[in-house]
């Protein structure tokens, strides 16, 4: 009989001991729920009345909070929202321009080098070099052309 008694005593002893560290496993929920106007206001401060005014919560105890929040899965609505994305490139044109023409050429070259080791018996990719017109043959067309 003695030996039952101590077994359920045993068993409320452990779910006592489980439910207090349920309880206490999110700490990060009293921590929110205790400085939730202070994180409202921002991230590192915000104007009132014509001065700066910095957070009474540091931005590492922010930081840490904000962590222990997502690693518990929870949402974090906190955050600034975010800027839209650069669209304008950086750098110079011109080197831009000149590194796609680079780029284009060493494609051409391998695709050209790929097509004629595939198909020896088609003509090469290179363009045709025509030679120069003679330099009167412009005025010899137009007037030879009937109206």
């Amino acid at each position: 009989m003695a030996g039952k008694v101590a077994a359920v005593a045993a068993a409320t002893a452990a779910k006592t001991v489980v439910k207090a560290v349920g309880e206490y496993q999110y700490p990060w929920r009293e921590k929110l729920a205790k400085y939730k106007d202070e994180l409202s206001k921002g991230v590192w401060g915000y104007w009132e009345l014509g001065a700066w005014k910095p957070l009474s919560f540091s931005a590492r105890q922010r930081a840490r909070l904000r962590k222990e929040v997502l690693l518990a899965g929870e949402e974090w609505p906190y955050d600034p929202s975010r800027k839209e994305m650069r669209t304008k490139r950086k750098g110079h044109k011109c080197d831009r321009v000149s590194a796609e023409k680079l780029a284009l050429t060493t494609v051409f070259a391998t695709v050209a080098a790929a097509t004629a080791a595939a198909f020896p018996a088609m003509p090469s990719l290179s363009p045709v070099r025509l030679p120069p017109m003679p330099s009167g043959i412009l005025q010899t067309l137009h007037e030879e052309r009937p109206k």
